[in-house]
């Protein structure tokens, strides 16, 4: 691409006092159009300060403990536990939205860092001060008016502390990182049109939304910055400028289509909210959002989820963000503002725009609002803040330059002490739990992950009191009826857990979960018949389900049905080969069929996949003992010794064996541990054979 002839320069083109943000005495002489205003020669100094801040900012986090993310988003909807076991739901929700170069970066830094939380957390350090020194950058080639400052503020923002503080954020980081690069290699091309820079932009961009799709607008806001005083920093004409954007701009939609869809059907998150109703929860959403920004009190992991409803009161947030954009309007074209306030403005809602709630997300069913949600949209109230301040600060005289650099240093601090601050509840799920509820009782979000932390930790008293008050804030969620039904299950509070799973099934008729728990719980009840005819009406409409086949096998083996309750169990291991409960309790079957080569097939996949299965390694054994395969069957009853040292069953099953081997010495000692353990198993019979030994 040949490079355009650049016009002569006028006085206009010359940035002014309110664009150059370098100390006066630095202040160099104007440059050619299209270039970047030089600063003063120690320019290291500025982008080391910004990486310092943030740094110094956030540096608690690299004590913090191994706090991945997605602890700290609701998992799958739990189904109640089998007689002695959990059956948890099949996987957590991820943190949300990663590419395949976000997931790839994780497994990679998994393999290098390993379960080394301190690596984990620098890696995301260094990532947040990077982003810093490249706003910088950005804000600079971009003549806005005290860029240092600007990002002075987003880099020691206590906003932040969500992002750095998560584990699974990284991808967001390292995708703000990539498409602020991409950015700062577009203007630069803009300024000077050179094909590789051109490719080299494209590509960055092109990386960055693979990595997460939360930077999708960034191509759309590379667009309406045109507005911003293009000939300042672009030769491009307009029509060019456009047309060069739009094969990011075509992949960015493309990105943002693919991220609209339900990630699953349990996590539709507000797709039953009318499109009005959509536009209210923007519209709120960006006054908090804003909100937080300029007054960063009381930031939490969890926000409430408010109630939306076409009321006057409601109206009010839309009404604002109207009217601020038709006052920005009249004032442009009454010459009284030029078209930066308009910027700015789109270029917010652009960066909010995948988290505003006008698509479904399923990462908004339990709030409209979240601090990671801003990362990278954050930078531009802040830079309007900034150039507001320095604009005010401009007017003292010059005696007072001391107190404008104190004004300036002071709120850095503040917001550095802030984030110090905001840190400290993110060493553990728990704490930083119970800190969004001490800010925001009303969060049923918070309430849920509180409620599955202790369910986790068998706290299950306090576990349903949770998630009664998450039903209580959120009475229509079928997830949360079948989360709390669930647990007074394993609480034997049965008629509760009835009457809950009940209203659960009514509130979402399709849920699996529900009519899984129910159908387990009613089988405990001995109701087999409506069991049956629930487990069966729900699997004809969702015939691949695992855990309703899984709870038909169970319902079919207490009434001893066992073909019917072979094939579901068959057909668990056709949709999930990889279950070894369900190779487990297939053998065990097999073995009342009496079928004991195939039982034995069933006991040796199980016990592949997940060694430390107690009862099928002793089944196994007596199987290989009942075939005269005494080797085989004594190095099982040796392993299941390993992990339960203290069973008088597996003692004596052992000591036959090795009695029918002839290790007499060996056997003796396991009838000893018999008689020390279970005095009970020696019948007559064994006593007189322990007698033969001698």
């Amino acid at each position: 691409m040949a490079e355009p002839t650049p016009p002569p320069q006028s006085a206009s083109d010359q940035p002014d006092e309110a664009t150059d943000d370098s100390p006066p005495a630095a202040r160099p002489a104007p440059t050619e159009r299209g270039a970047p205003p030089p600063v003063a020669s120690l320019i290291w100094l500025q982008p080391l300060s910004l990486a310092l801040l943030a740094i110094a900012a956030f540096c608690p986090v690299l004590s913090n403990g191994f706090l991945l993310g997605n602890e700290l988003y609701p998992p799958g909807e739990p189904t109640a536990p089998a007689p002695d076991t959990w059956r948890h739901a099949e996987s957590l929700l991820t943190a949300g939205h990663h590419g395949r170069l976000g997931h790839l970066f994780l497994r990679v830094e998994g393999r290098l860092l390993g379960d080394r939380a301190a690596a984990w957390h620098l890696v995301s350090l260094l990532l947040h001060a990077a982003n810093a020194v490249l706003l910088w950058l950005l804000l600079h080639r971009l003549r806005v008016r005290a860029a240092w400052f600007a990002a002075a503020l987003y880099a020691v923002h206590p906003l932040h502390a969500q992002a750095i503080a998560l584990i699974s954020e990284q991808p967001r980081l390292l995708a703000a990182a990539a498409a602020l690069l991409g950015a700062l290699g577009w203007v630069r091309f803009a300024a000077r049109p050179r094909w590789p820079l051109y490719a080299g932009a494209l590509a960055l961009l092109a990386i960055a939304l693979a990595i997460h799709a939360s930077v999708w607008p960034v191509p759309f806001v590379l667009a309406v910055l045109a507005l911003w005083r293009r000939e300042r920093w672009s030769v491009l004409p307009l029509g060019r400028y456009h047309l060069l954007l739009a094969p990011a701009m075509l992949l960015a939609a493309w990105v943002a289509l693919a991220d609209a869809a339900p990630v699953q059907e349990h996590l539709v998150s507000i797709a039953h909210v009318s499109p009005p109703e959509r536009l209210l929860i923007a519209a709120r959403a960006v006054g908090l959002h804003a909100l937080h920004v300029v007054w960063p009190a009381g930031l939490a992991a969890f926000y409430p989820q408010w109630t939306v409803a076409l009321t006057p009161p409601n109206l009010i947030p839309i009404g604002l963000l109207i009217l601020a954009f038709v006052v920005l309007l009249v004032l442009r074209l009454a010459g009284r503002a030029g078209n930066e306030p308009l910027a700015a403005l789109a270029t917010y809602l652009l960066l909010l725009a995948p988290a505003l709630g006008l698509f479904d997300r399923s990462i908004l069913r339990d709030a409209y609002v979240a601090d990671r949600f801003q990362y990278l949209a954050a930078a531009v109230p802040l830079a309007a803040l900034a150039a507001i301040l320095v604009g005010l600060f401009a007017r003292l005289p010059a005696s007072l330059r001391d107190v404008r650099r104190a004004g300036a240093v002071t709120l850095l601090v503040l917001l550095a002490v802030i984030s110090l601050r905001q840190l400290g509840p993110y060493r553990d799920p728990d704490p930083l739990l119970r800190h969004s509820l001490a800010r925001h009782p009303e969060s049923a979000a918070a309430h849920t992950l509180l409620a599955t932390h202790l369910r986790d930790r068998q706290q299950l008293d306090a576990a349903a009191a949770e998630y009664a008050r998450a039903v209580d804030l959120r009475p229509r969620d079928a997830r949360l009826r079948n989360a709390l039904g669930a647990t007074l299950m394993v609480l034997k509070r049965n008629e509760e857990a009835e009457r809950e799973l009940r209203e659960a099934l009514r509130l979402d008729p399709g849920s699996t979960p529900a009519a899984t728990n129910l159908g387990l719980l009613l089988i405990g009840l001995g109701q087999f018949a409506e069991a049956e005819q629930l487990l069966i009406r729900t699997l004809a409409v969702k015939p691949d389900e695992v855990q309703l086949h899984r709870a038909l096998s169970d319902l079919l083996l207490a009434q001893q049905r066992f073909s019917e309750a072979e094939d579901h169990l068959r057909r668990i291991l056709d949709l999930a080969p990889e279950q070894p409960q369900a190779h487990a309790v297939l053998g065990d079957l097999l073995v009342q069929l009496n079928r004991p080569d195939e039982a034995i097939a069933r006991y040796e996949a199980a016990l592949k996949l997940e060694p430390r299965l107690i009862d099928a390694r002793f089944n196994l054994a007596n199987l290989l003992a009942e075939q005269g395969r005494f080797d085989e069957a004594i190095g099982h009853y040796r392993n299941v010794l390993e992990l339960q040292p203290d069973a008088g069953a597996v003692h004596l099953n052992l000591a036959t064996a090795l009695e029918l081997t002839g290790a007499r010495q060996q056997a003796l000692e396991h009838y000893a541990e018999v008689q020390r353990l279970a005095p009970d198993l020696i019948t007559p019979a064994i006593r007189r054979r322990i007698q033969s030994l001698y």
